[in-house]
C-alpha cells in the first residue's frame, strides 16, 4: 500500500507552483484531481504532441485524475461542492480574492468540511504592501536576491539575469507538499483541519538558507554599508544601472523573449512576468510596441530574416523601458495588471516590508553569538502556530538535559562525559 493511499487532493492549481506539489502528493498515493477551467490550465502551452498535450503539462500533472469545471456556474459550484465534502485536501494558487470569487475560498469548503486542509500559495504572500500582486517565478527571482545572486553572473561589471530552472515555483510546491503532509499529521491527533499560506517569495528565501543568515554583530554594519552604497547610486539615473545593468543572454533575445523577463529603467531594474497571451498583448500595449507573433497572423518565426526582426523588436523594447523610472513603469503595469517586480540584492531582504509582514525573517539568539538574522519558514499554519525559537546548538550544547530526559542520571553522564564519550 502506498505512503498516502486513501488520500484525496483537489488540485486547482496552475502553471508550475502547485502542480508539481500535487504530483507528489499523488506519486506519494493520493487520489489527486485536477480541476480545470474548460479552457484548461494555462500551462498547457508550447508545442504541442496531441490536442492541449505539451511537454509543459506532462511534465507537472503525473499521477492525477482530471475534470474540467466551469466554477462560475451553478451547476459547476454543485459538483464542487459536493467533491469537498468527501475530500481531504484542497490546493490552489489563485491571486488573492480569486479563490473568494470562484466559491473555493477557505470559509466557504471548511464549512462544508471542517477537517478539510487547505492550501493557498500566493506569489507575495497573504499580508504586507504586495499581497494582492499576482506573479511569477522570476518576481520571486528577482525580489530574492536570485539575479543577483546565484541565478546571474556578472561579467564586465555588468549583470546577465540567467532565467532557466524556476526554483521558486519548483521549491514552494515542494513546500506546500511539506505542510500539506504536516497538517494532515495534525488532523491525525486532533480531528481538525487548517488552512496553510505558502509563496512564491517565502520559498525564494528559504532556499536560499546560507545567504540569508546574517550575525548581527558582524554582519549589520557591512549590510548596512551596503545598503548606503545602493540608495546614493539609486539617486542618480545612471550610476545603479552602471552597477547592475540588465543584459539577457542572445539565445533568449533570438526567441523574441519580451514578456518574461528584467529590464533597466532609468533608474533600477525591473522584472515582467507575462505567461500567457492575454497578459504578453497587455504588457506589449503598456510598453507600445508591435510583436509579429500577436499581431501578423502571416509572420513565421521560423522564416529566415524572422529571428533578426525579433532582436530589433527587443533592442526597440530596452531602449523604450530605459525612458521612465522603475516607480513609473510599476504603476503603468500595476495598473493594466501586468504582473512585475523590482530587482534586488540579497542584503536588503533582512529589512524589506514585504518579507517582515510574512514573517519570512526572523531573529533566534545564539548562544555565543548573540542576535541571528535568518530566512524564516515557508509556510504558515493558521491553526498551529511554527515554534521557530532557538538558534543552531553548540557542539554538545543540550547533553545534560537530552541525556537527563532518556533516564541517565547526573552521576552516569559525568561519567560519559569523562571517558569522552559525549561532549
Amino acid at each position: 500500500m502506498t505512503v498516502l493511499a486513501g488520500l484525496r487532493v483537489l488540485d486547482f492549481t496552475e502553471y508550475i507552483a502547485g502542480p508539481y506539489g500535487g504530483m507528489l502528493l499523488g506519486d506519494m498515493g493520493a487520489d489527486v484531481i485536477k480541476v480545470e477551467p474548460p479552457g484548461g490550465d494555462r500551462w498547457r502551452q508550447g508545442v504541442f504532441y496531441a490536442p492541449h498535450e505539451t511537454r509543459n503539462n506532462l511534465s507537472m500533472n503525473r499521477s492525477k485524475r482530471g475534470i474540467a469545471i466551469d466554477l462560475a456556474t451553478d451547476d459547476g459550484q454543485k459538483i464542487i461542492h459536493k467533491m469537498v465534502r468527501r475530500s481531504d485536501v484542497v490546493m490552489h494558487n489563485f491571486r488573492p480574492g480569486v479563490a473568494e470569487r470562484l466559491g473555493i475560498d477557505y470559509d466557504t469548503l471548511s464549512a462544508l468540511n471542517p477537517s478539510l486542509v487547505y492550501c493557498h500559495n500566493t506569489a507575495f504572500g497573504t499580508r504586507g504592501p504586495l499581497a494582492n500582486k499576482g506573479g511569477y517565478d522570476i518576481l520571486s527571482m528577482a525580489a530574492t536576491g536570485f539575479l543577483t545572486g546565484p541565478a546571474g553572473r556578472v561579467e564586465q561589471g555588468k549583470l546577465i539575469a540567467a532565467m532557466g530552472i524556476p526554483v521558486a515555483d519548483i521549491s514552494s510546491s515542494i513546500f506546500q507538499a511539506l505542510a500539506i503532509c504536516a497538517a494532515l499529521w495534525n488532523r491525525e491527533r486532533t480531528g481538525r483541519g487548517q488552512k496553510i499560506d505558502t509563496s512564491l517569495l517565502g520559498a525564494g528565501i528559504a532556499v536560499q538558507a546560507t545567504r540569508m543568515t546574517s550575525v548581527e554583530e558582524t554582519d549589520r554594519p557591512r549590510r548596512d554599508q551596503f545598503l548606503a552604497n545602493l540608495r546614493e547610486h539609486s539617486g542618480a539615473a545612471t550610476s545603479l544601472t552602471d552597477l547592475i545593468e540588465n543584459r539577457i543572454p542572445e539565445g533568449q533575445l533570438a526567441h523574441g523573449n519580451f514578456y518574461f523577463r528584467a529590464y533597466e529603467t532609468a533608474d533600477r531594474p525591473i522584472a515582467v512576468a507575462c505567461l500567457n497571451d492575454r497578459l504578453r498583448r497587455r504588457c506589449a500595449e503598456v510598453i507600445g510596441f508591435s510583436d509579429p507573433r500577436q499581431d501578423d497572423s502571416d509572420f513565421d518565426p521560423e522564416a529566415e530574416g524572422s529571428v533578426d526582426v525579433l532582436k530589433r523588436i527587443a533592442v526597440q523594447v530596452e531602449d523604450i523601458m530605459r525612458t521612465k523610472t522603475f516607480a513609473e513603469w510599476t504603476a503603468v503595469f500595476d495598473e493594466a495588471d501586468v504582473p512585475c517586480g523590482p530587482i534586488k540584492f540579497i542584503e536588503e531582504l533582512f529589512d524589506d516590508p514585504q518579507a517582515l509582514a510574512n514573517d519570512l525573517v526572523v531573529e533566534v539568539d545564539h548562544t555565543t553569538l548573540g542576535p541571528i538574522k535568518m530566512a524564516g519558514a515557508p509556510f504558515d499554519f493558521h491553526g498551529t502556530p511554527l515554534n521557530i525559537h532557538r538558534a543552531s546548538p553548540g557542539i554538545g550544547e543540550h547533553a545534560d538535559e537530552l541525556l537527563s530526559e532518556f533516564g541517565y542520571s547526573d552521576d552516569e553522564i559525568r561519567l560519559l562525559r569523562e571517558g569522552n564519550i559525549i561532549v
